[in-house]
C-alpha cells in the first residue's frame, strides 16, 4: 500500500513537472516575452538581429528605438574599424592594386564620416525616414566596396569581404529597426 501512494504521488509530481518544463520551453522557444526576438521577428535577418542585439547588455531593456541607436553605434563602429582596415591595406598592397583598394577607402570614408552619423543625427531628431535612408546609405557603400573586389580578384581581399557583409548586415538591421520605430 505504502509502495503503491508512492507511485501515485511519483506520478503526479512527474505530470506536474513536465507541464511546467514543457510551458517553460514554449515561451522560450516562442520567446512571446522576450523583447528582442519579438522585435528581431520583424526584420530582415532574424538570427543575425538577435545575436547582435544581445552582445550588447544595454538591450535587455531598451525600445525599438533604444535598439536602433544600438545597432546604429555597432555600425558607426564597424565602419572606422574598416575605413582604418582599408587605409592599412591600401598602403602595403601591390601598386597594381591600389587603386581598387582606393574605392574602398573613399566609401568607407563616406559610411564613416557621413552616412552613419546623419543615421544618428536624424534618428534623434526623429526623422526616421532620413534616418532610415541614411542607415542603407551605408549599406550602398559597401557594395560599391564589393563591386570593386568582385572586379579585381585578388588574395589581399579575403578580409575585407568578411567585413563588408558584416557592414551590409549591420546597415540592412540598422534600417529595419530604424523603420519599425513609430
Amino acid at each position: 500500500m505504502h509502495s503503491f501512494i508512492l507511485n501515485i504521488a511519483l506520478f503526479f509530481i512527474l505530470i506536474a513537472s513536465s507541464s511546467t518544463l514543457c510551458n517553460g520551453l514554449t515561451r522560450k522557444v516562442s520567446g512571446e516575452t522576450d523583447p528582442i526576438v519579438l522585435t528581431c521577428r520583424k526584420v530582415t535577418d532574424f538570427g543575425f538581429c538577435v545575436i547582435t542585439l544581445r552582445s550588447d547588455p544595454r538591450s535587455a531593456k531598451a525600445s525599438v528605438y533604444g535598439l536602433a541607436q544600438i545597432a546604429l553605434g555597432k555600425l558607426g563602429n564597424h565602419a572606422k574599424d574598416t575605413s582604418s582596415y582599408t587605409r592599412e591595406l591600401q598602403k602595403g598592397c601591390p601598386v597594381q592594386m591600389k587603386r581598387a583598394v582606393g574605392v574602398c577607402v573613399h566609401y568607407y570614408s563616406i559610411a564613416t564620416l557621413k552616412d552613419v552619423p546623419a543615421a544618428v543625427k536624424f534618428l534623434n531628431a526623429k526623422a526616421y525616414g532620413v534616418a532610415k535612408k541614411a542607415a542603407s546609405a551605408a549599406m550602398m557603400d559597401e557594395a560599391q566596396c564589393q563591386a570593386v573586389i568582385n572586379k579585381n580578384p585578388s588574395p589581399i581581399w579575403q578580409m575585407l569581404n568578411s567585413r563588408n557583409e558584416y557592414m551590409h548586415d549591420l546597415s540592412q538591421l540598422s534600417s529595419d529597426l530604424i523603420g519599425l520605430i513609430r
